[in-house]
């Protein structure tokens, strides 16, 4: 888990996992569920579609990068990703993104991940919304 804090306050928060790692939200992470529900807005709830049986078993799965609304488009979530993809040189990166998030889908195409496929993910509220798979080599 990276966190992003400024003077005692947490602004952004990226979290990720080795691949092949079973994970969902238990007691070993409830800290930082806690921390993304609050900052991380998504329209339609809370989104985790990786917090099933479908996560990859490959690399490095990037679970959630979050900013808080007021301080997005400042470079803060290129600079949470960065830090991870250097702590990670030979690793397969792979994450899920909600499709009509065009900040985020645009973030992680220039950080050279590629779209490996769209599919109808969870939202969180019972709603399914269409989601991509995306991966760096």
């Amino acid at each position: 888990i990276l966190v992003l804090e400024i003077d005692g306050i947490i602004y952004g928060i990226l979290c990720a996992i080795r691949g092949g790692q079973k994970y969902s939200f238990s007691e070993n992470i409830i800290y930082s569920k806690e921390i993304i529900e609050e900052i991380n807005t998504v329209e339609n709830g809370y989104f985790k579609p990786l917090f099933d049986e479908n996560y990859s078993i490959k690399g490095i799965n990037i679970i959630n990068l979050c900013i808080e609304t007021d301080l997005r488009h400042k470079g803060l979530g290129q600079q949470l990703l960065t830090y991870c993809i250097k702590q990670y040189p030979n690793e397969i990166f792979v994450l899920d993104v909600v499709k009509n998030n065009i900040p985020g889908v645009n973030l992680y195409l220039k950080n050279g991940f590629k779209i490996e496929k769209e599919y109808e993910g969870f939202s969180g509220k019972g709603k399914f919304i269409t989601c991509l798979k995306m991966v760096k080599d």
